[in-house]
């Protein structure tokens, strides 16, 4: 009998994750429908892309050495 309890418990917990998982997905369905979201989205993406790029920038031009000023009589 408890086996057959414990059984009954676990293919509920199943049915209790199936519908959890659709709640998920109509969710994530409905955020990409809201233009707010995305533009919200589009922005901080921006954001990151341009603070990993002048890291980057501050990065390159960090190492390479200033160039030499050449004399050249006119």
């Amino acid at each position: 009998m408890v086996t057959m309890r414990m059984v009954k418990v676990a293919g509920d917990d199943q049915v209790h994750m199936d519908k959890l998982t659709n709640q998920k997905l109509m969710w994530n369905d409905e955020f990409w429908q809201n233009p707010w979201d995305q533009g919200g989205l589009a922005v901080i993406s921006l954001f990151i892309t341009m603070i990993l790029f002048l890291i980057v920038f501050a990065i390159i031009f960090g190492l390479l050495p200033p160039l030499k000023k050449v004399n050249q009589p006119v």
